[in-house]
């Protein structure tokens, strides 16, 4: 039996924990374990047994030790887990030795690239999707914007409505959806939010559940992306697939997105302005993408189909 190891879904999941839900969700193959504390293993795993780590725990699963008592893969979802300054040589050496999964091909990249690691080591398996409901309307201005993610600094929420504020004589209102997972710039963004007299144009929504949330952002005129990093991009995969036009800023994404005409990633904050100011007078024509060939749908059952075979690629190399 292979085990994956996650801290519990809780009420508010991540794109990572329902990645991992999805690909362990009538799998025989692999069964996913929840804990709060890695030393709860011992608990439920006989040793020797193959354990693949997510990355929320993976820090504290070795510098506990219990990484000699199991055959290890980990399971990399955050762009930030290789920042930590405090990760000593030796654990660094750790990961350059066991297998990792990603769930994005510029995530991998960057992992090769930036920490030493070597590709072979690295199995890439993007994300699937819940079927949706296709965007059929399209305003020719946009009004209603949207973002999804958790509220955290890396996505970037300040520095976009930053931007807002010297667009206020256009018509926009702002929705966003996610939990405040950081609580501090959650109360500076409402700072700022009142400061600025924006409390009528941006509305937090929290956390909606992730079928809803599909069927909700049909109902948008535009989805922004100001993430500092992602690694694969989860919610703007979704976005897209839906039909709905996506506007980004600065961020590494995987290249299959910016095939897609309704997708736009620019590198200043002048050509984002210029960008969403044509949108929002309706002088720029929102794209609407047609081809089905490039929309194929990729079904969950098929991702989980590939995870398990990658894993008996990677077991068949560890034995």
């Amino acid at each position: 039996m292979i085990y994956l190891v996650a801290p519990p879904i809780g009420k508010t999941p991540t794109g990572g924990s329902l990645y991992n839900h999805y690909v362990t969700s009538d799998n025989e193959f692999v069964t996913l374990l929840e804990v709060t504390e890695v030393n709860e293993l011992i608990n439920f795993i006989d040793p020797n047994s193959i354990v693949i780590i997510d990355s929320l725990l993976l820090e504290a699963y070795f510098k506990s030790h219990l990484h000699k008592n199991y055959k290890t893969l980990g399971l990399i979802h955050l762009p930030t887990f290789f920042d930590n300054p405090e990760k000593n040589k030796q654990e660094i050496i750790y990961y350059q030795t066991i297998p990792l999964l990603v769930t994005g091909n510029s995530f991998k990249l960057d992992l090769v690239q930036n920490y030493n690691l070597k590709s072979d080591n690295i199995t890439t398996i993007t994300p699937g999707m819940l079927k949706v409901i296709k965007k059929k309307k399209f305003n020719s201005q946009v009004k209603n914007i949207v973002l999804v993610g958790s509220i955290t600094r890396r996505k970037g929420i300040l520095e976009f409505l930053n931007v807002m504020n010297d667009l206020l004589n256009y018509p926009w209102k702002i929705h966003i959806y996610g939990p405040a997972t950081d609580s501090d710039y959650y109360q500076e963004l409402q700072l700022f939010i009142v400061d600025a007299n924006l409390k009528d144009r941006v509305i937090f929504h929290n956390y909606l559940a992730h079928s809803k949330l599909l069927k909700t952002l049909s109902n948008f005129d535009l989805f922004i992306n100001f993430s500092v990093y992602e690694t694969f991009g989860m919610a703007i995969y979704e976005a897209l697939q839906i039909g709905l036009p996506v506007l980004s800023y600065k961020t590494n994404l995987e290249g299959a997105f910016t095939k897609r005409p309704h997708f736009k990633n620019v590198d200043s904050i002048a050509t984002f302005k210029s960008e969403l100011v044509g949108l929002l007078t309706g002088e720029k024509a929102v794209e609407i993408h047609h081809d089905k060939k490039e929309f194929s749908f990729r079904s969950w059952t098929s991702v989980k189909e590939e995870f398990n075979i990658a894993l008996k690629h990677i077991l068949i190399k560890m034995n």
